[in-house]
C-alpha cells in the first residue's frame, strides 16, 4: 500500500485547550515490531494529513484527530450520525526515542507509524505464529452518517482500507444495500504483534430504508481517505417525516 503525507512530530505535551482534546473515539489500533523497528496502524477514516497531531512526550507518544463532515450543503437536517469526528490516542512506547527516529504517514484511512529503534534497545524478535488466517473474513458494521436537504439524501461510511472499486450499492423499491470486501497488506510473518485490532480482510452489509421518491438512476458514490459518500437525489420534495428509519444489520 503506497503511503504519503508526511506528519510532523511535535515535543511535550498538546494544549488542553485544542479541539484535539474533545475526546470521542478510540481507533482500532495494530502494534508490532521487529528487532530494528516498532510498527503502529491506527484506523483514522476520513482524517488527511493536516487534521492530525503528534507529540512525543518523553516514552510517550500522544496522537489526536479532528475532522469536519464532507457535506456539499450548509443547511442540512441530520437523521442519524454514527461517525466520530475527533478522537485522542496515548501509547507508551516503553523505550526512549527521539522525535527524529519517527516517521508518521497516512494513506487511504489508515495512520502509519514507524519507529527506528536505537542499537540500545535493539532485542532478538520471538517467534510469532503464521497470520494469514487471523480474524480473515471478518464482517464488521461500519459508522454511518445519513443527512437530508429538500433535493437530495447524503450518506457517509467509515470504510479505511477500500477503494471505490471495492464497494457497491443496490436499490430495490425504497431499500438501499451497500456492501464491500477488502484485502489488506498490513501484516508481515518477521514481525512480533503485541496488539491486532484490524482484520486481514473485512466484508461488510448496511441496510437503509429510503423515501419513495428517490431517483435511483442517479444514484452515485466514491470512497475517499477511507470514507465512502453516497448522494441519492431526490424527484421531489418530501417532508423529514416521510424518511423511514433505517434497518440494520450486524
Amino acid at each position: 500500500m503506497k503511503i504519503s503525507n508526511l506528519i510532523p512530530v511535535i515535543e511535550g505535551k498538546p494544549n488542553h485547550k485544542e479541539t484535539f482534546n474533545k475526546v470521542s473515539n478510540f481507533p482500532a489500533v495494530n502494534v508490532s515490531e521487529t528487532r530494528e523497528t516498532l510498527k503502529i496502524v491506527l484506523e483514522v477514516p476520513g482524517y488527511t494529513h493536516e487534521d492530525i497531531a503528534v507529540y512525543a512526550m518523553g516514552s510517550r507518544l500522544s496522537v489526536s484527530g479532528s475532522r469536519k463532515e464532507n457535506a456539499t450543503e450548509k443547511l442540512k437536517i441530520l437523521l442519524s450520525k454514527e461517525r466520530i469526528n475527533s478522537f485522542r490516542w496515548v501509547y507508551d512506547l516503553k523505550l526512549p526515542y527521539k522525535k527524529e527516529d519517527l516517521t508518521i504517514t497516512i494513506e487511504n484511512g489508515f495512520l502509519f507509524i514507524t519507529l527506528i529503534k536505537s542499537e540500545k534497545v535493539m532485542l532478538p524478535v520471538k517467534n510469532v505464529p503464521v497470520l494469514e488466517n487471523y480474524m480473515e473474513d471478518n464482517f464488521y458494521f461500519p459508522r454511518a452518517n445519513v443527512v437530508e436537504s429538500e433535493s437530495h439524501l447524503e450518506m457517509s461510511l467509515e470504510i479505511p482500507g477500500y477503494k471505490t472499486e471495492d464497494v457497491f450499492i443496490d436499490i430495490k423499491d425504497t431499500s438501499l444495500m451497500i456492501t464491500g470486501k477488502r484485502k489488506l497488506e498490513l501484516y508481515n510473518q518477521g514481525e512480533q504483534y503485541h496488539r491486532i485490532e484490524i482484520p486481514l480482510r473485512n466484508s461488510f452489509m448496511r441496510m437503509f430504508e429510503l423515501p419513495d421518491n428517490i431517483n435511483k438512476s442517479q444514484a452515485s458514490w466514491h470512497v475517499e481517505n477511507g470514507v465512502m459518500f453516497v448522494f441519492l437525489p431526490k424527484l421531489k420534495t418530501i417532508l423529514k417525516e416521510e424518511v423511514g428509519r433505517e434497518t440494520m444489520f450486524a
